[in-house]
């Protein structure tokens, strides 16, 4: 099978999915949700800031854990990275790759985190007083499931990353996902399509919260920064100022993102959750998609030096060999289109000029010939 069938193919699957999702979506009866005001983000800020008051103690040793392991991924990243220095291509390709199963292990231990912390939280609210080993014995049994459906969530955003909107929209609709499958024990993609419906109908109203907290992050980030005018301590009280403000400031964005997704859960509606028609298989298409762009992403910092060269220029190759047909097909419409105006009497604006062959014999500068080989991506 050519590389232009397959194109197509994957082409029309993608549409065929996404006209089947919409056509689920119009399906939805009016009024699911009810519009209603959501507690304001001051409301919101006030609330955070009661339940951080009283977990504090519980939440910043969760936090110094979470730091902890970030310092020492760093660190043996960090020492990695600077022991190959200038070795062969395959030693630091095989430093990139220890380097990443690293970050996953971070990962992996930071959804841990987050689970013992989401435990914490939900006690609370519920009435009941959580120790720091029973939110543990919790993250023990979800994290996994909480780094899975975090690895979907990242594919499906990558997966729309060509469109900026369709990110935009994906990042909002199924970033609930992550509290889904910790208090509802939804799984997988059930989780995005229940966030997804969380979401249906407060969609301005949960950027705009999302905003107010990025807005006050950002304030506070700026404040730090300027402490770097000082003279002589300026850097040192930079770095102090940016620590405690991760230390103290994860769990509170925590407990406010948490109370976020309680907000939503709170909504009256008068339809139950029911995961649309088509829509397991339009995240898959994505999750997919953005699979792919991620591995390749990845394979390209990864591959030695020549082996990424001779991977771009067959990557090169192939997307000519698909876009010169389209693009020489266009041209020719636009020369019958130019031919039709010049017999009404009017001059359209000059075409561009003929598309020159991809890989015609190019004289070098000292006036040698060099042939290009499609097989060996190079010239000879």
């Amino acid at each position: 099978m050519s590389t232009k069938v397959l194109f197509f193919i994957i082409y029309a699957i993608l549409v065929s999915y996404l006209i089947n999702y919409q056509h689920a979506m119009d399906q939805l009866p009016n009024g699911s949700v009810k519009l209603v005001n959501l507690p304001s983000s001051l409301s919101l800020f006030a609330r955070s800031w009661g339940i951080y008051k009283i977990l504090f103690s519980k939440l910043a040793y969760l936090s110094f854990l979470f730091i902890l392991g970030l310092l020492i991924n760093s660190s043996l990243t960090s020492f990695l990275t600077v022991t190959v220095g200038a070795s062969s291509d395959i030693m630091k390709s095989a430093v990139a790759v220890l380097n990443t199963a690293i970050g996953i292990a971070l990962t992996i231990y930071g959804a841990f985190i987050i689970a013992a912390i989401v435990f914490l939280v939900k006690s609370y609210l519920t009435g009941k007083e959580a120790s720091i080993a029973q939110s543990m014995k919790f993250a023990q049994e979800h994290f996994l499931s909480l780094f899975w459906v975090g690895l979907v969530y990242l594919f499906v955003l990558y997966g729309g990353i060509f469109g900026i909107i369709l990110s935009t929209l994906f990042s909002v609709w199924y970033y609930f996902c992550i509290y889904i499958v910790l208090v509802d024990e939804e799984r997988g993609f059930a989780a995005l399509a229940k966030s997804h419906y969380l979401v249906r109908g407060l969609f301005l109203r949960t950027i705009g919260r999302y905003t107010a907290m990025f807005v006050v992050i950002l304030a506070i980030a700026t404040l730090c920064y300027l402490t770097l005018a000082i003279p002589v301590i300026g850097w040192l009280l930079f770095v102090l100022l940016i620590a405690a403000l991760f230390l103290f400031a994860f769990p509170y964005y925590m407990v406010y993102d948490y109370l976020r997704y309680e907000d939503l859960v709170a909504v009256e509606r008068n339809v139950e959750f029911i995961q649309f028609k088509g829509e397991k298989a339009f995240l898959i298409a994505f999750a997919i998609a953005g699979f792919l762009l991620v591995g390749t992403s990845w394979l390209m910092n990864v591959l030695p030096t020549e082996t990424q060269k001779s991977l771009q220029n067959s990557v090169r190759y192939g997307f000519a060999t698909i876009a010169l047909p389209i693009a020489t097909e266009m041209q020719k419409n636009q020369e019958v289109i130019s031919a039709f105006f010049l017999k009404l009497g009017v001059s359209p604006l000059p075409t561009s000029k003929p598309l020159p062959p991809i890989f015609d014999n190019q004289p070098s500068s000292q006036g040698e010939q060099f042939n290009y080989d499609q097989y060996y991506n190079s010239n000879y």
